[in-house]
């Protein structure tokens, strides 16, 4: 009896192996021969469908052409999504489309205008961060995006990162904050593009440091972090000290994840100005602070900040020795300031 039992089991493993390989069988016939044929057919003929979806030019100022369950909507939307590279190549026609549709409401707006907006920006800015992330990862795609790259950030992202009351636009604030971190990542943003839209971009990127949101906060890190690196030398004194106060803070956020994040960003911040920008309060300032990270117990906080501190010692020798062994005698772990000193 219990040699018929097992044989029965063996049978139907055997036949579920064999369900098994036949799912993966056409699972890889799919992905293999189906997909790519139907994308370039999609890329083939996507001039000819957008044209009964966007007949005419298209300028980037007017009122909302389609309402959240407008038909032509969710196909245009199937054919950005699915043929990426085709959308980007035609992007005189798809991105004016997609910024029409993330403008934020007017003041005179009714609360059921109000509501169709908010509706359509989530959409649009959801297919846009799509569009982004695709976009970094086709090289071909590549141009387009560098193009594209200053009129998305002044058109379709920095007026959606300025803070409005209400949960919809809570969430509206953290997918232009994605697709931002997106087009940022994706390198199309050159130097002499974010030279010109830092005095825009980065106010409203460090007021988001403060979202009552932990995500918001990391989203923040990695935006400023990623325009930091690309300017170095590019900032100010006046830049220097409005921004100094407002990084040292996340150093205290309640999230360990925020806390590690901003350490790569200060890290940036200390080199994107000239090294006289930071002497005195700002400086000083900010080694007293990370001397007391510095001590913080969970290894992995105390590497990053040990980096940071490795930039100090670079902008001002003096300073960051006389109050590193100041320091000293009140740490847990006086073996890390060592540890900074012997860098010197």
């Amino acid at each position: 009896h219990i040699a018929v039992l097992q044989y029965n089991k063996s049978k139907e493993k055997e036949r579920e192996r064999e369900k098994f390989d036949e799912k993966e069988r056409e699972k890889e016939i799919v992905t293999t021969l189906f997909i790519p044929h139907f994308l370039e057919c999609v890329q083939s003929l996507l001039p000819e469908s957008l044209k009964p979806i966007c007949t005419h030019s298209i300028p980037l100022s007017g009122g909302v052409i389609w309402t959240p369950t407008s038909a032509s909507k969710t196909a245009f939307e199937v054919i950005v999504s699915v043929c990426a590279r085709g959308a980007w190549e035609h992007r005189t026609v798809t991105l004016p489309l997609i910024i029409r549709h993330v403008q934020p409401p007017d003041s005179c707006d009714s609360d059921e205008v109000v509501q169709t907006k908010q509706a359509l920006r989530l959409s649009f800015l959801a297919l846009l961060e799509g569009l982004l992330r695709s976009g970094a990862s086709d090289w071909i795609c590549g141009a387009a995006l560098a193009e594209s790259c200053a009129l998305l950030l002044e058109e379709a992202l920095l007026p959606n990162l300025v803070w409005k009351a209400g949960r919809a636009e809570a969430t509206i604030r953290k997918i232009s904050l994605t697709a931002c971190y997106a087009l940022l990542r994706a390198g199309g943003a050159g130097p002499e593009v974010l030279y010109r839209l830092a005095p825009r971009i980065v106010p409203p990127l460090s007021n988001h440091l403060d979202d009552a949101d932990e995500s918001g906060r990391l989203l923040a890190c990695l935006c400023l972090g990623a325009i930091f690196t690309r300017l170095k030398g590019g900032f100010g004194d006046q830049a220097v000290r409005e921004m100094y106060p407002v990084l040292l803070k996340r150093l205290d956020d309640s999230s360990d994840k925020v806390r590690l994040a901003i350490c790569p960003v200060l890290e940036a911040f200390l080199q994107c100005a000239p090294s006289e920008s930071y002497r005195g309060t700002p400086l000083e300032y900010t080694v007293e602070m990370l001397l007391v990270h510095l001590d913080d117990p969970e290894p992995v906080m105390q590497e990053a900040v040990l980096k940071v501190l490795q930039i100090c010692l670079i902008l001002d020798n003096e300073i960051v020795t006389r109050k590193a062994l100041q320091s000293k005698l009140s740490m847990r772990c006086p073996l890390l300031v060592d540890k900074l000193l012997n860098t010197n």
